[in-house]
């Protein structure tokens, strides 16, 4: 999650303290999503999810922007600027259960954003929870860090998102009232209540999600007679019940942790050293990082001539978004190459 720098960090950096410069720059992106999809004769709807991904990214870049000798600006701040509350705020009403059941445990988001800006989006999380619930004894900045480590030791497990929903759940009254105080057990107290619902949701979507399987492998059992002969034959032997459950016995099995091959294993060998049959068509091994870079810049090499600067614009912010620098670089070179190259022309 980064963004454009030649244009937005500057802006960032230059007006931080303009209360809804942050929530502009944020409308701002959906607006030019929903344009851009306009001009594709693509529907002009951004999601929920999408919504959301925009407003936590703005409020991660304006965090990001902040450099290590500026930390006055967030860890000793009286109160949250209201361009970072006005993003939380928007994050709250965007968060759902299915997006935090994708999103990266915190473990995770910091190994690969660092420690500090996770440290810095736990605190302002935190910070602006406090801020907007009647509690008579305001935390102090000492408490405040030590909640965010808190977090990050006791439920790295969970994701940026369920820290939110939590914060969220517990503003609505769902976990209890907090009497005007709120410290750190009462953290862990919330947060343990979201992690056994979050499990429980998992665990139910899981058992819906073989439900269905289920009953429409029932369904086509129970009416093989209706089935030509030929279609009926192979399954003569084989029963609704039975075969409705061996795929519940074949699921519980594959979902274990322990029997997932690890991403890249090619199952066409694993199936050839167990004795099952090797499929007649062997599936394409997946394409590197490298490889995919290069179907990507010959794909877009063409349509480079004809790129609009909105276009230019969304596929750099995508592909700075997505963390794939190497595609940065290359884009940002080739539009400057064909941008000389009108300019000469035109003199």
């Amino acid at each position: 999650m980064s963004i454009h720098h030649y244009s937005e960090s500057k802006s960032i950096q230059s007006v931080q303290n303009q209360p809804a410069n942050l929530l502009q720059l944020a409308r701002n992106r959906i607006s030019q999503q929903v344009e851009w999809q306009q001009q594709h004769n693509l529907p002009a709807l951004v999601s929920q999810p999408k919504k959301y991904q925009v407003y936590a990214q703005t409020l991660m870049d304006a965090l990001q922007a902040v450099s290590q000798q500026e930390d006055g600006l967030i860890y000793t701040m009286q109160s949250l600027p209201a361009d970072y509350s006005a993003l939380i705020s928007q994050m709250h009403k965007y968060a759902s259960e299915d997006i935090a059941l994708q999103a990266p445990t915190l473990e995770v988001f910091a190994r690969s954003q660092g420690d500090e800006i996770t440290n810095r989006l736990l605190f302002v999380l935190i910070k602006q929870f406090t801020e907007s619930v009647n509690i008579k004894h305001t935390l102090t900045l000492l408490q405040t860090l030590e909640m965010v480590s808190l977090v990050q030791v006791e439920f790295r497990d969970l994701s940026m998102t369920d820290v939110l929903l939590c914060l969220r759940n517990t503003k609505s009254g769902k976990y209890g009232q907090l009497y005007e105080s709120f410290d750190f057990v009462k953290l862990g107290e919330f947060l343990r209540k979201y992690r056994q619902e979050k499990e429980t949701v998992r665990e139910q979507k899981h058992k819906d999600l073989k439900h269905v399987q289920s009953s429409i492998l029932y369904d086509i059992v129970s009416n093989l007679d209706k089935a030509p002969e030929e279609f009926r034959e192979p399954f003569q032997s084989l029963s609704a019940q039975k075969i409705a459950q061996n795929l519940s016995e074949e699921q519980d099995t594959n979902s274990a942790t322990t029997n997932r091959p690890e991403i890249g294993v090619d199952l066409d060998e694993i199936w050839a050293d167990i004795d099952k049959p090797t499929p007649k068509i062997r599936r394409p091994k997946p394409l590197t990082e490298s490889e995919n870079r290069q179907r990507i810049m010959a794909e877009l090499t063409p349509y480079l001539d004809q790129m609009k600067n909105k276009e230019y614009e969304f596929y750099l912010q995508y592909y700075e978004t997505s963390k794939q620098p190497e595609l940065v670089e290359w884009l940002s070179a080739e539009w400057k190459k064909r941008q000389e190259k009108s300019k000469t022309k035109a003199s």
